[in-house]
């Protein structure tokens, strides 16, 4: 299902990533909590029958950029495309360790993973920064 959601948007994009010869890096950005990783697993699990991420309904449990190097689809055709896929946290401008406490987590590791996911969307947003650059 989302293998052929993928294709088909690229389809009527008029993209076609199959004749490119560099190395595309395919990046899933968003809001906390928006899907991302949920995204990111199922592309994994649909082509290399794996999960690249934990999900959860607590948001910012994904507070690293994640890479997964050398998915490799095929078109009807045969033709293959190699990518890397980027799972990133989410992007958020008010990240407050309270949010955490009203989920239940204890205030040792809300202050903690408030602290990683504040800088997992600094680095978020400085490699997002340095990939559209290098696309221009």
């Amino acid at each position: 299902m989302v293998k052929s959601f993928l294709l088909n948007l690229l389809k009527k994009l008029a993209f076609n990533p199959f004749s490119r010869k560099s190395h595309i890096k395919l990046g899933v950005y968003g809001p906390p909590n928006g899907g991302k990783s949920t995204l990111a697993n199922r592309i994994c699990e649909d082509w290399l029958g794996e999960t690249m991420s934990s999900v959860s309904h607590i948001p910012h449990e994904t507070r690293e950029i994640i890479i997964k190097e050398q998915v490799t689809i095929k078109n009807k055709k045969g033709k293959e495309l190699t990518f890397s896929l980027v799972d990133t946290p989410g992007i958020a401008t008010k990240i407050d360790y309270e949010d955490f406490l009203k989920r239940g987590m204890n205030k040792e590791d809300a202050k903690k993973r408030a602290k990683e996911a504040t800088k997992g969307v600094i680095d978020s947003i400085e490699f997002y920064e340095v990939l559209f650059k290098f696309i221009k």
